[in-house]
């Protein structure tokens, strides 16, 4: 499958109604950027993040309650990017042979590096 097939939502948090998958806190994680956008994540895929599996995992984490985490200092359009490779590291680590490149903007790279750092995928 091409990478742009895989389904994230992005929404304004005031938005009225969401568009894309449905939030669903067994099967699904809601992901909050900077700027408020709300990413419906599909939980496994989500969970590629070392930092987000710990958050939804282990100890009593609010996260892990409600399904819902805000990464209070990644944008939105960076963190679009990040959700992205989620989707494709969970497809392809057992696929190499099969595995597209995983496309990132020159303009994009040093904030999605930083990011990647900061939630150890």
């Amino acid at each position: 499958r091409n990478i742009s097939e895989f389904h994230t939502m992005s929404t304004k948090k005031k938005q009225e109604e969401p568009v894309g998958p449905v939030f669903d806190p067994a099967n699904t994680v809601r992901i909050i950027s900077k700027d408020g956008f709300e990413f419906v994540v599909d939980k496994n895929c989500a969970m590629v993040s070392k930092t987000i599996k710990n958050m939804l995992t282990t100890g009593n984490f609010r996260e892990q309650q409600e399904g819902t985490i805000e990464l209070q200092n990644i944008k939105s359009d960076i963190l679009e990017k990040a959700v992205q490779y989620f989707y494709y590291k969970h497809r392809y680590d057992n696929d190499p042979d099969n595995r597209p490149k995983f496309e990132v903007p020159p303009e994009m790279a040093l904030d999605l590096m930083l990011v990647a750092h900061y939630l150890d995928t």
